[in-house]
């Protein structure tokens, strides 16, 4: 017989936990596919030194196979070797031969009498799911820690961190049952429960005797101290070859003494904490993300079948995305589902999606996502505890520092540090390495977590004056940032932030680029809250200071999305200057798009709103936006007197940048008309006021619109010469789809004065801005280019180039 032949069913004397162990050994060779002559073979031992040579012969083993006796424990554990070398788990198979006390063998299979006063190895680690999903990577680092261990190289210590319910000790567990037969000392496990609720930690010196005692020496409860106790266990572990998991350790202070030092030692120390002392004495970190789409999937499918998986794949995505991938509560959703064969994952999807903590409930402290959250939580200062909770406020997907220090009325210095301390715990995840300013977010479930404490810890109004000040925050800084950006549009005076509230200081355009681009879905998110809550200035200033950053990386769709809900406040709370600075960016917005017609539409209710509001720096936008639309349908006539009439009116007090981008505007509607001579003028001027007030972009507008002048007067190589220019001043300042546009009309330019090789690369690059961009406003730049290059100017990017200078 061999070891994957029919066998006989087990004898009925064996004891349970022999049944047990016979039941795992034909299961694990099996799984390994060893026949009873390749056991006798792989297991065989040769003298070595004065160790004796073992062989254990096929016989033997199909006498173990069919519970005729229990094998001893060298056998097993050169089998265990075996197996582990095939890829299969021996871990429950040793714990289970331990278990059945078997008296010592010598060699050749014969009883022979055991070491005096030695112990069974201990194999304290607990079992684990046999569904154990993922982390190769985190597998491979593992075991190359253990490779190291055995060969008494490297620290020995491996401290596994990460957030609440991330796998952590499922992880220590699985890779030491994994590795057991590398550790002949045996396995050494304790629970710290350093987070456990309404508990207190374990004390050290009572984790120490209870490896003592499994190590075979107890130590004298009265007369041992900690340094006693200690200096004893490392004693005794010193040379055994142990794996040591310390799990859920609070800090270093409590997890120090319990290890062992001993080179040929693995420990293993779970927290949520980083533990930084360990790290600073050499300690090997390895912080534990959570599933990421394939592995959550494999998870998914070891729990509920592949062809359940398979047939609803985006649902099973969305039940890992709600389960923000944590394994945790990933088990109880999957739980949910297995008891309920008959319900769709979506709808399991779609209960999450409204109550995910909820549906996550299980009563019990161990697996409940919202207790187990509790127990870092709970461990936080009063300060880091407040921070948490009003993160569960922040409407984006994560918060920079002065967000967080807007959010708690802190100073930013403070919030860092309370931040760090959140981050440290693991409830909140640090980005923004590489010199990159640090952003903190948190998952779903801890957002909804944070934001149920808020609810119930908070005071209304303080959580009210807490979301203003972070609305204050984005507004100011990013009107900061858009009048760097688009200084012909400002609305004049604003509210000043409310006390508490901390902006960003933006010295240059290139830093006000750089926070919009850091900071524009939490922008976003902001707008819709201000909407959302109806807070009347807000939601018409939010989007108008965010539009300048949409509108220049061509994201018009999501700018109009804003504005349509701003437009709603604006009109219930009858604000007229609201309703006009919207209106003329939604116009923008379409007319982008291509909907002329009804960005017209919006530009004459932009004008009637401005009108009845008697604000005529507000009606000077409002026609020259007007006439900027007409010009590029051809409307030539009508648009000239609009664009007269709407310099008069900025010139009374309008900035240079408003005054520089209506020159701009008669430039190209004289060169349109094929009046190039007063076009050079014009736009000379609007250049002259653009250079003399250190306005970039409208200098880039006014070399464009020069270019266009030169280049329909016939005079390649000087349009050439101003549409490069034009693309230089562009390229630095970020403004992409202006930078297409003026590209593809340099290529224009260049290959009629000549230069087919510069052509090409100009068109080349205009080509990559625009496949970069959203598709639909990359189809709209494209039209719009393709109109610029067989029709008259307008500008750089077509209806009110974003709005040329009136950005």
């Amino acid at each position: 017989m061999n070891g994957r032949g029919q066998r006989r069913p087990l004898p009925e004397g064996l004891r349970p936990g022999e049944q047990d162990f016979v039941a795992e050994l034909r299961r694990v060779v099996d799984m390994a596919r060893l026949t009873t002559r390749e056991l006798e073979k792989r297991t065989l031992t040769v003298r070595t030194g004065t160790a004796a040579a073992s062989f254990y012969s096929k016989s033997q083993w199909a006498r173990w196979l069919n519970g005729q006796g229990i094998p001893p424990r060298q056998a097993v554990q050169r089998l265990a070797a075996v197996l582990e070398a095939d890829g299969v788990d021996a871990g429950r198979l040793l714990a289970l031969h331990e278990r059945t006390a078997v008296p010592a063998q010598g060699p050749g299979g014969k009883p022979g009498a055991a070491e005096p006063g030695t112990p069974a190895p201990p194999r304290q680690v607990p079992s684990v799911t046999p569904d154990f999903t993922g982390r190769a990577a985190e597998l491979a680092e593992l075991g190359h820690l253990a490779d190291q261990a055995r060969k008494g190289a490297g620290t020995g210590v491996v401290v596994l961190t990460g957030t609440a319910g991330v796998g952590k000790t499922t992880l220590a567990n699985y890779f030491c049952q994994r590795v057991a037969a590398r550790f002949p000392g045996g396995q050494l496990y304790v629970n710290l429960r350093g987070f456990d609720p309404g508990g207190r930690p374990v004390e050290t010196s009572a984790a120490l005797r209870g490896f003592l005692e499994a190590l075979g020496a107890g130590g004298d409860p009265v007369r041992d101290d900690l340094d006693a106790l200690a200096a004893r266990y490392r004693s005794l572990a010193a040379g055994r070859g142990l794996v040591i998991v310390i799990d859920n350790a609070r800090d270093e202070r409590q997890a120090r003494p319990l290890i062992p030092g001993s080179p040929d030692c693995l420990v293993i120390v779970t927290s949520r904490n980083e533990l930084a002392g360990l790290q600073a004495q050499g300690a090997r970190v390895l912080t534990l993300a959570p599933f990421g789409t394939d592995d959550a999937r494999d998870f998914l499918v070891r729990r509920l079948g592949a062809a359940r998986v398979g047939d609803e794949r985006e649902a099973a995505a969305e039940l890992a995305a709600r389960c923000a991938g944590l394994p945790l509560a990933m088990s109880v959703a999957a739980a949910h589902a297995a008891a309920r064969p008959g319900l769709a994952l979506a709808a399991l999807a779609g209960e999450l999606r409204g109550r995910g903590l909820d549906r996550l409930e299980t009563g019990d402290s161990e697996t409940s996502a919202r207790a187990v959250f509790s127990w870092s939580y709970d461990e936080l200062p009063d300060p880091a505890k407040r921070m948490f909770r009003l993160l569960g406020v922040h409407p984006g997907p994560d918060a920079s520092v002065e967000a967080a220090a807007s959010l708690a009325a802190l100073p930013a210095a403070r919030a860092r540090t309370v931040l760090e301390e959140l981050a440290r715990a693991h409830l909140v995840e640090k980005h923004g390495d590489g010199g990159a300013p640090a952003r903190f977010a948190l998952h779903d479930l801890l957002r909804a977590y944070a934001g149920e404490l808020a609810a119930s810890a908070d005071q209304r109004e303080a959580l009210r004056q807490a979301e203003l000040r972070l609305l204050d925050h984005c507004l100011h800084t990013a009107r900061a940032a858009a009048l760097l950006r688009w200084p012909a549009t400002d609305f004049g005076e604003i509210d000043p932030p409310a006390a508490g509230a901390v902006t960003v200081p933006l010295g240059t355009l290139e830093a006000a680029m750089a926070w919009y681009a850091a900071e524009s879905r939490s922008l976003l998110a902001a707008c819709a809250r201000a909407a959302e809550r109806g807070l009347r200035a807000h939601s018409w200033q939010l989007p108008w200071a965010v539009a300048p950053y949409l509108f220049s990386q061509g994201r018009t769709a999501e700018s109009a999305q804003t504005l349509r809900a701003a437009l709603v406040v604006a009109e219930q709370g009858g604000d007229l200057r609201g309703q006009g600075h919207v209106h003329y960016h939604l116009a923008h917005a379409l007319d982008v798009g291509g909907g002329s017609e009804a960005a017209e539409a919006h530009l004459r209710r932009s004008l009637d709103a401005f009108t009845a509001a008697g604000d005529r720096l507000g009606m000077g936008l409002a026609l020259y936006g007007r006439a900027s639309v007409l010009q590029r349908r051809g409307q030539l006539e009508e648009a000239f007197p609009l664009a007269a009439e709407a310099l008069r009116l900025r010139a009374e007090r309008g900035s240079p940048a408003a005054l520089a981008t209506t020159e701009n505007l008669i430039g190209a509607i004289c060169t349109s008309l094929g009046q190039h001579a007063e076009a050079v003028a014009h736009c000379g001027q609007a250049l002259r006021i653009s250079e003399a007030a250190g306005l970039r972009l409208y200098r880039g507008e006014a070399l464009y619109n020069l270019g266009r002048a030169y280049f329909l007067s016939g005079d390649h190589p000087a349009a050439a010469g101003h549409y490069g220019q034009a693309a230089r001043e562009l390229r630095e300042i970020g403004a992409v789809p202006d930078l297409a546009t003026t590209l593809a009309l340099l290529a224009d330019a260049q290959e009629s004065a000549g230069d087919a090789a510069a052509a090409q690369r100009s068109r080349a690059e205009s080509a990559a801005i625009i496949d970069a961009m959203p598709p639909a406003d990359a189809a709209a730049l494209r039209a719009w280019i393709r109109h610029e290059s067989a029709l008259p100017p307008a500008g750089p990017r077509g209806p009110d180039p974003g709005p040329p200078a009136d950005r």
